[in-house]
């Protein structure tokens, strides 16, 4: 078949090369023209399974709490730390960075514009501790109380107004909301905190660009913090800072500095072991070309099935079409065994690598296919995009790999040969008697043991690599603020918004109880501002019943301003508040409309140490969901997980199949039984190692697997000429440095000190250690 391909050789490169020039173009237009790349998380899963995860994106969107920076400028002297404050404030904006301040000043005139439009509403707002005092027709209470607050040479709920309001009701109302904060505020309406000893001023802003844009992150660690540097040196002040852009930016340059030294001496042992071994760069630049078209042909399917493509495929799709390295080296020292060729023919090389090499294709390609039916779109792309990508660096090796190999070149490096040698030698003490059966029972024996005290983590909060110095910064601030971003909370769905604010009202005294019960820290409820309509209606009964008709006359007489009152103007039959057109800062993301035309509230949690006591709360109403985002996105990794521990099982068993109808059921379970047992044995070994199994330790598996089945078939399927014979062949060779070249390009990954790349690196650096001993043992030996 190959021989009649031969007249055709140049025509079939060229064709191929026109092919994989416009996938290129193709690929370069979807990627950085048309930008057809998914970075959303909730894009991986099935629709069913994104409701809790859309509630969490949707929050953190609208309360734009990834975009938040926070910094505090704590001195001993008041006075140094405004100064220093002012002077941070000024600098920020002469250096153009991309921030855009929310003043304290801003934000209280918000505030001011918003309890403006609803004072007419005021009759039907009450403080909860008023509410109270009324409902326990405790009215005479509040009327001293106003009473002394009139008669106070300085009122601390503001200017009187005793024709709209006497009894201070709507003024306590709006302080009750803020009596959690320790924040103060200056002559200037800066807000600032007394705390250990220092007054802190705060300065708050939000990012106008991205997260996870790398221009903000260069910009912040280029301008921001050396400005912060230099006010802590120029005026002697304290600098505290958070943030998720601080985070990001330390995890950017966390990777740089990791892709500096793994990255680059990687690459660097690769090109130099390549080099060396066979003194030419042809290999380097066959890898090269066929792991390029691999990745392109790749890519481009994606694009083309699916329109775009996520990162997350991209990356471990990638990763899987990196094996084709292999490819490139099985084709090089396959080259070194045409030694009784007449006149070396270049096409030879890829007799000499069948049926190994299209047979490890294919049943690669067959197990990644067999992905599909899984109902996880983004298992879909990794399967796409690996399938197509293996067929595309095979199909290189074919047309463009003649090109590369030297038929005049018979011999082999001297290096290349010793090491060969070694390895035969190894493989030798493989061979004794029953070493075989004693290896397999060992490594069964060492998987049980692992099993046993196998432990899984996929608690999100473990993967992050979080720096430690603002991990203490954001612990300090929050300690003095008494404040922390929550992305737990309550969702409360309704036909109508009225429907919501009743149902939370309901809701509230149980939280109430639990607060009590420290079960949780505290609680945010937009019922808390927007009373519903039939609680305004109570609170007016309440204030109408239990205020005006019992101490409205001793109140007037007392101040001597009978007649001089007028009821009308108290607001008692104002129209009820039923709608609002927007809300301040803090209360925004409380509430919204969702596209099937529901309402749906918000009340966020703060500080929950008890959750089967909240979950309990939640299951006695139909209408409440509680939200848990570290706890949704750790239940999205352990479904990723299993999800891929059952992918391993349906590739392997795949890989079999399609072996089965090659090679029959017993050579097929040969092939793939020293393979099976490295992954069993490296299970054991993470297993025994006390290391918490993880989605990502699952993903190395598969790509051991997928590399491991390649070592089998090539060692196995050697030419049946080369058989019994003396003469020597370097699949063993070729194999021992397909693991070393692996072992550098993702084993290093264990380095890192980022918890998810650690955890891929050291499996797939134990796994093919594993699978290279295993796969030689077995096969190792020409028969």
């Amino acid at each position: 078949m190959i021989k009649r391909l031969y007249p055709f050789a140049s025509l079939l490169s060229a064709a191929w090369l026109v092919i994989i020039l416009a996938l290129a173009a193709y690929d370069f237009q979807a990627l950085f023209m048309q930008k057809r790349v998914q970075f959303d998380l909730m894009a991986l899963l099935p629709e069913s399974k994104t409701a809790a995860m859309k509630e969490v994106g949707q929050l953190m969107e609208e309360a734009n709490f990834l975009g938040r920076i926070v910094i505090f400028v704590g001195h001993p002297q008041a006075t140094t730390s405004q100064l220093a404050f002012e002077q941070l404030r000024q600098q920020v904006k002469q250096v153009s960075l991309p921030l855009q301040e929310q003043t304290s000043a801003f934000i209280a005139q918000g505030y001011k514009d918003f309890f403006t439009k609803l004072h007419p509403y005021r009759a039907g707002f009450l403080a909860e501790n008023d509410r109270n005092q009324l409902l326990k027709g405790k009215g005479e209470g509040l009327s001293q109380s106003a009473l002394a607050e009139i008669m106070a040479p300085f009122s601390v709920l503001g200017p009187v107004q005793i024709k709209s309001d006497p009894f201070f009701l709507y003024p306590r109302f709006i302080t009750s909301l803020d009596s959690s904060t320790p924040l103060q505020r200056d002559e200037k309406g800066e807000a600032f905190i007394k705390f250990d000893g220092k007054t802190w001023y705060l300065f708050k802003a939000h990012l106008t660009e991205p997260i996870f844009s790398l221009k903000a992150q260069e910009e912040l660690s280029e301008k921001l913090t050396p400005l912060l540097d230099h006010l802590q040196q120029t005026q002697g002040v304290e600098i505290l800072k958070t943030g998720a852009i601080f985070y990001a930016a330390a995890g950017s340059k966390q990777a740089n500095v990791e892709m500096t030294q793994i990255g680059l001496t990687s690459v660097i042992a690769i090109i130099m072991l390549l080099l060396i071994t066979f003194k030419t760069v042809r290999p380097l630049f066959l890898a090269i070309v066929v792991m390029s078209s691999g990745f392109m042909g790749g890519m481009a399917a994606c694009f083309f099935v699916f329109g775009s493509v996520h990162m997350l495929a991209l990356v471990f799709g990638s990763s899987l079409v990196g094996v084709t390295v292999d490819y490139a080296l099985h084709y090089f020292c396959a080259s070194y065994k045409q030694t009784n060729t007449v006149s070396p023919n270049r096409f030879m090389v890829l007799e000499s690598l069948m049926p190994a090499l299209p047979l490890g294709v294919f049943s690669s390609v067959v197990g990644f296919i067999l992905l599909i039916v899984v109902p996880f779109p983004g298992v879909h792309q990794m399967a796409i995009f690996a399938a197509s990508g293996l067929i595309c660096a095979f199909l290189s090796v074919c047309v463009w790999g003649p090109y590369f190999a030297n038929p005049a070149e018979k011999k082999a490096p001297w290096l290349a040969q010793q090491m060969q040698m070694y390895l035969e030698k190894a493989v030798a003490c493989a061979q004794q008697k029953n070493f075989r059966l004693v290896f397999s029972i060992g490594v069964i024996i060492l998987f049980c043991a692992g099993a046993t005290v196998l432990t899984f983590e996929d608690d999100i909060r473990r993967f992050q690599s979080l720096d430690t110095l603002l991990k203490s910064e954001e612990e300090r601030i929050r300690s003095m603020t008494k404040f922390e971003i929550s992305t737990n909370f309550l969702t409360i769905t309704g036909s109508t918004l009225e429907e919501v604010l009743q149902s939370e009202e309901k809701i509230k005294p149980e939280l109430d109880k639990l607060q009590a019960n420290h079960d949780i820290a505290g609680y945010h409820s937009l019922a808390t501002l927007i009373p519903s309509k039939k609680q305004q209606q109570e609170n007016r009964q309440l204030v109408e019943e239990n205020l005006y008709q019992k101490h409205w006359a001793s109140f007037v007489q007392t101040l001597g301003f009978e007649g001089l009152l007028n009821p009308s103007a108290l607001g008692l039959t104002a129209p009820y508040l039923t709608t609002f057109d927007t809300l301040p800062e803090g209360w925004k993301e409380l509430i919204y409309y969702a596209e099937n035309g529901k309402v749906v509230g918000r009340i966020l949690l703060q500080g929950i140490t008890n959750v089967p006591a909240l979950e309990a709360l939640v299951s006695k109403y139909e209408t409440v969901d509680y939200i848990n985002s570290s706890g949704e996105y750790s239940a999205l990794f352990t479904s990723y997980r299993q999800i891929m521990m059952g992918l391993l099982g349906v590739v392997f068993c795949g890989i079999l199949l399609v072996l089965a109808v090659f090679k029959g059921i017993k050579t097929a379970g040969s092939i793939v039984f020293p393979v099976g047992l490295s992954l069993l044995a490296t299970v054991g070994i993470i297993g025994l190692s006390g290391i918490p199994f993880t989605l990502f330790h699952a993903m190395g598996l598969l790509l051991i697997l997928c590399i491991g089945i390649d070592y089998a078939l090539f060692l196995y399927g050697r030419n049946s000429s080369i058989r019994g014979t003396q003469e020597r062949d370097f699949s063993l060779l070729a194999n021992g440095l397909a693991a070393v070249t692996t072992i550098l390009s993702f084993g290093l990954l264990s380095f890192s000190k980022t918890a998810a790349i650690h955890s891929f690196g050291l499996t797939v650096f134990i796994g093919i250690l594993l699978c290279f001993c295993g796969t030689a043992a077995f096969f190792g030996k020409k028969r």
